[in-house]
């Protein structure tokens, strides 16, 4: 009977799993909705001042080295306006505030902070993606507890499922703690403001050569396949890479937080050892894992730490 309850625990624990990834795909898609849009942004206003000023020999610094007119004005407005500050943190009102400073200077300043921009909205409302997936993992995952530890576990669950931190007397939230929040999102404007420089620099590279519409489609140009990326030549690639980076982020820190919640809630409920549960395709390190369980509550593995970025693995109570 007991192995029996232990393999519908599994069986359950694996549908959970499913339903996770199926979320980390809408992420997946939501957060490649902000790069197109990020992307379009960039590629508009390119197009836009290359009409406007671009000669027979193209666009070079000759033309954009000069002094902003009201028409440069009048774009920066544009791009200002495209943009919704409503859910922006302080560190994408301060980037904008430079790029705003910048704007001012001459037009290939301006280029580049509409640029900066387009790439601060992206990661602002990447940002905020990655919160909300990870506020609505956390209740949907103490709903999966509630129900899974009723099913399996000798008796019903009497403590209150709460994230409680060991140091602390009071319950508290996991998505709440300032400093876990800071981790992923100070790592997240980093890899933004570093692609955002690589862009700047690439078009300016191109601007000091004189830029013609074959440099501008070569930029612009995206490749599917990740190997065949050209983040040196093509900014479209280059800003996929964060894309990429962004749906890591959201899928490492949403196990980060469910097996926090996890391991948590089994302490407080008397739960004294696991077993580990792996994700369809799982890597040879997870399956390792799983063979050499089951674990003590204390001595198990903890995901992501002792897996990988992007490990859907789980663990339930081991019943014995």
């Amino acid at each position: 009977m007991m192995v029996m309850t232990q393999q519908i625990a599994q069986q359950n624990e694996k549908r959970r799993i499913n339903e996770l990834l199926a979320q980390d795909e809408l992420s997946n898609s939501q957060s490649d909705r902000l790069y197109r849009q990020a992307l379009t942004m960039i590629r508009d206003n390119l197009q836009d001042f290359y009409m406007q000023y671009a000669d027979n020999s193209g666009l070079s610094l000759v033309q954009t080295r000069h002094a902003v007119t009201g028409w440069d004005m009048q774009q920066w407005r544009k791009a200002v306006n495209s943009v919704d500050m409503a859910n922006w943190d302080d560190e994408a009102k301060y980037q904008a505030g430079k790029y705003s400073y910048q704007a001012g200077h001459d037009r290939t300043n301006m280029i580049d902070a509409i640029i900066g921009l387009a790439v601060v909205n992206m990661t602002a409302n990447m940002r905020q993606l990655i919160n909300d997936r990870l506020t609505a993992d956390q209740a949907s995952q103490i709903n999966h507890l509630e129900d899974s530890l009723e099913q399996y576990l000798d008796r019903k669950v009497k403590t209150p499922l709460i994230y409680e931190l060991p140091s602390k007397s009071t319950a508290k939230s996991i998505i709440t703690q300032q400093e876990i929040r800071n981790l992923w999102s100070d790592q997240l404007w980093l890899n933004s403001q570093e692609m955002a420089n690589d862009v700047q620099t690439l078009v300016n590279k191109h601007l000091r050569h004189g830029m013609d519409l074959k440099d501008m489609q070569d930029m612009l140009t995206e490749h599917v396949n990740p190997k065949q990326f050209r983040p040196g030549k093509s900014l479209a690639d280059r800003m996929k890479q964060v894309d990429y980076s962004t749906q890591r982020l959201v899928r490492t820190e949403s196990a980060r937080l469910i097996d926090e919640a996890n391991m948590t809630t089994y302490s407080m409920n008397g739960v004294s050892m696991v077993q580990w549960v792996t994700e369809p395709g799982a890597c040879e390190k997870c399956q390792a894992i799983a063979d050499q369980g089951p674990y003590t509550l204390a001595s198990a593995p903890s995901i992501p730490n002792d897996t990988h970025p992007n490990c859907r693995c789980s663990k339930i109570p081991f019943v014995y």
